[in-house]
């Protein structure tokens, strides 16, 4: 789909990546905050967002199915630790869905 608008260019994948990468931090702050305080989840975001490997993935045009695993893994577990279980099931699926052999986060299904 994304070939279909930007062409040969990369430069549209690449901005796509980067955007679904700033998504995950934004999840994974929304997760810090709520279990470990607004300190924790900016150093928590700037762990993930400076760390070494963190730019493979939003550089390479084909990292988007392991981008996309990450925040749907981010995702479900935010929506359970939040009590919204049906919605976390579905963000698994999708992770699951993004990036076939990774089930990274499975929700625990017990209260």
């Amino acid at each position: 789909m994304l070939s279909r608008i930007g062409g040969e260019s990369s430069t549209l994948f690449h901005t796509v990546n980067l955007a679904i990468f700033l998504v995950s931090l934004l999840v994974l702050y929304g997760l810090a905050c709520r279990l470990a305080g607004r300190t924790a989840a900016v150093f928590a975001i700037a762990f993930v967002g400076f760390h070494y490997a963190a730019d493979v993935p939003v550089q390479w045009a084909s990292g988007c199915r392991d981008l996309l695993a990450v925040l749907f893994a981010t995702l479900t577990v935010y929506l359970h630790v939040r009590g919204q279980r049906a919605l976390a099931a579905m963000a698994f699926l999708l992770g699951v869905l993004s990036n076939g052999g990774r089930g990274a986060a499975p929700p625990s299904w017990r209260s």
